[in-house]
């Protein structure tokens, strides 16, 4: 994957991929929810790019809205890279591949996707992850595509396929509640090996920007086992139970 070599951090890519792809620009906050980073590393990474006047930057209130600078002659050699390096059949599989695979592998979505990158359950797991912090319906079946497919997943590889899109966290959730549900013995170590005791702080599941009643919702809905993986989400665990109960009765 050219863009992961030539840049190693994972939330400058997040935030030069987000930033390139949104033409009016957005709040720094607003950023660090589109590129899945904390609103430090948003910050951080935004004034850098400034320095180098690859971004612009202007105040609204309190708010710090920036957007990419398309005059600066470093800033279009860099948007030139990102579009190569980020086009179809090179570095991370667009969302409508991961939609195509996860329904390929077994997932109940209405959105289809399309065919163009076959990937391996792993692939098709570790990136569904991704889309599982911006989507809940594959949030929901993100567990039944793994159960599904159990006895053909390489868990090594998809451990560290998650690492390195920065989805450990979300990767140990969703296993621990895979193997809440079905009480799979082996499915619980194997998140409890990802837990980070480091990781103290709640942050919001789901990456979309929501009103106070929304967050209100979250606050009073997480489920106990997301609050344990520092998650908070207004989605019950029921919700992740349905699909799986139909498996577990069609098996």
């Amino acid at each position: 994957m050219l863009l992961e070599y030539l840049v190693p951090s994972r939330a400058r890519r997040e935030v030069l991929k987000s930033l390139r792809s949104t033409a009016a620009g957005l709040s720094v906050r607003g950023l660090s929810r589109a590129a899945g980073v904390p609103y430090s590393g948003a910050y951080r990474e935004v004034a850098r790019l400034k320095r180098m006047g690859v971004v612009r930057t202007r105040r609204s209130g309190r708010a710090l809205h920036c957007s990419w600078n398309g005059r600066n002659p470093a800033a279009k050699a860099l948007a030139e890279f990102l579009a190569k390096a980020t086009a179809p059949g090179l570095g991370n599989p667009d969302e409508e591949d991961v939609f195509w695979n996860l329904r390929r592998w077994g997932a109940p979505l209405v959105r289809t996707g399309a065919p163009s990158r076959t990937l391996s359950i792993e692939e098709t797991l570790a990136h569904g992850l991704v889309l599982a912090r911006r989507y809940p319906d594959v949030a929901r079946v993100w567990p039944l595509v793994l159960a599904r497919n159990r006895s053909k997943v390489d868990f090594g590889e998809l451990e560290v396929l998650a690492r390195r899109l920065g989805q450990r966290r979300t990767l140990g959730f969703l296993l621990s509640v895979t193997g809440t549900i079905l009480r799979d013995r082996l499915l619980l170590r194997r998140a409890a090996a990802l837990r980070d005791s480091r990781a103290r702080r709640t942050v919001d599941f789901f990456l979309q920007r929501r009103g106070k009643r929304a967050q209100a919702l979250a606050d009073r809905n997480t489920p106990a086992e997301a609050r344990r993986w520092r998650f908070r989400m207004n989605m019950p665990l029921e919700s992740f139970r349905t699909h799986l109960r139909r498996f577990r009765e069609s098996s």
